[in-house]
């Protein structure tokens, strides 16, 4: 079921944990826009465990594609965050009623990518 377009517009930037959780939330009565630019959510506990059971890795770093039941999470950056929106580095702009920024924190490896592509974590946590 897609979002009605007479539904509030909402804009989130960033997929930390305030960001998917209140993505999820209301993702049944707003149209929901995710805007993050890694490929995965990255359970930070767990890739602390993962560093001493390597089996853990895959459940530590999430795929996005079933966050949301009818918004959409858009793989991008925000140059600029305006009362109408947010311009993506692309140059793609994201209506929005209502933004939120929630760009979360940046750690060093193995916990969080540096580049936002999967094979970073990956490639940390084995070495």
């Amino acid at each position: 079921m897609s979002p009605k377009s007479s539904e509030p517009k909402l804009v989130i930037v960033g997929d930390g944990y305030l960001g998917s959780d209140l993505a999820k939330s209301l993702d049944a009565v707003m149209d929901v826009t995710l805007i993050e630019r890694a490929s995965h959510f990255t359970h930070a506990p767990a890739m602390i465990r993962a560093m001493v059971d390597p089996a853990l890795l895959d459940r530590a770093l999430i795929p996005y594609d079933g966050l949301l039941g009818r918004g959409r999470v858009i793989r991008g950056e925000a140059a600029s965050i305006d009362g109408t929106g947010v311009m993506l580095a692309d140059g793609t702009q994201i209506a929005g009623d209502y933004i939120v920024l929630a760009t979360g924190s940046s750690n060093s490896a193995p916990f969080k990518s540096a580049t936002g592509d999967i094979e970073g974590p990956r490639a940390d946590n084995a070495r």
